[in-house]
């Protein structure tokens, strides 16, 4: 599923109270930035995998989503990806983008 299409049923279903696409987006959203380590250890199909444009940055994406939509269980192992990517470097770091992320929405 394309990340403007995951943001699209989130964003829509909150606003106009459509349970049945907010559930969706939630299950797809957990299934690939899972709370439970023992979720997050568990091996992933490809089928119904999150995917972006080339060029974008997906961790980012999430980051911004969950932040909006109150989703704060995904942002741990979004934060996680970042830094084993190499944008975030240390754990400070993280906590920095944390801030600026969250900042953006207060």
């Amino acid at each position: 599923m394309h990340i403007q299409v995951l943001t699209g049923m989130l964003r829509l279903g909150h606003k106009y109270e459509i349970q049945h696409l907010v559930d969706e987006g939630l299950q797809r959203l957990h299934y690939e930035y899972p709370s439970a380590l023992k979720e997050f250890d568990a091996p992933k199909t490809s089928q119904g995998r999150i995917v972006i444009n080339k060029g974008d940055k997906l961790t980012t994406l999430i980051a911004n989503l969950g932040t909006a939509m109150n989703v704060q269980t995904v942002l741990p192992v979004v934060y996680f990806h970042q830094s084993c990517r190499g944008i975030v470097s240390s754990p400070l770091d993280a906590l920095y983008f944390a801030s600026v992320l969250i900042s953006n929405y207060f």
